[in-house]
């Protein structure tokens, strides 16, 4: 653990720091756990298998069998990615790999009726910040390529990934959800 589970913003969200040896890198590399309790889910949980990706050398299969646990149904995960890649003060691009990928697998619909309005009822919740889709927050995105999204990746997936089409899937899904994610002092940013 390099960095302790802490709370932040009055104990609804905790942050923790992981280290793992690479095997793919040979070296020390981080994985970032967040656990956020701001507001009840919509959409009742369901229940998945969480699997490990570690397989027995031998016979190729996984070491151990899934675990039954409850998770977040898909399409209010993508809801929530979707107000973090709109919201996020610090932009992140791993939402917009996210949501892209999403997409291109057939996993989610960006026009889909009942996700543009969960999202819509995600930016509602007091507290979040403005929607920004400025040329700012591209900018520093597409800072982030290189260092934070391609050691992550397999080549393929790092192939098939495009900034300026995710970041429009995202300024979509603003326009679709309307005023909902704008405070009234604070005018629409564009790109």
């Amino acid at each position: 653990m390099v960095a302790p589970l802490l709370g932040k913003n009055g104990s609804k969200q905790y942050l923790a720091t992981l280290a793992y040896a690479s095997v793919i890198t040979a070296r020390d590399e981080t994985i970032k756990f967040e656990v956020a309790l701001r507001e009840p889910l919509l959409i009742e949980p369901v229940r998945a298998g969480a699997a490990t990706l570690l397989l027995d050398p031998l016979d190729e299969r996984p070491v151990a069998p899934p675990i039954p646990t409850p998770c977040i149904a898909l399409l209010e995960a993508f809801a929530e990615k979707s107000r973090a890649a709109l919201t996020r003060r610090e932009p992140a691009i791993r939402d917009l790999f996210d949501i892209d990928w999403a997409i291109r697998s057939g996993r989610i619909v960006p026009d889909e009726a009942t996700l543009v309005s969960l999202v819509r009822s995600k930016l509602a919740v007091a507290g979040n910040p403005a929607i920004d889709i400025s040329a700012g927050k591209l900018a520093a995105l597409r800072r982030q390529v290189d260092l934070g999204l391609r050691p992550v990746l397999r080549p393929a997936d790092f192939a098939a990934f495009d900034l300026d089409r995710a970041f429009a899937i995202v300024t979509g899904m603003a326009a679709r959800v309307g005023d909902a994610g704008r405070s009234p002092a604070s005018p629409p940013k564009t790109v």
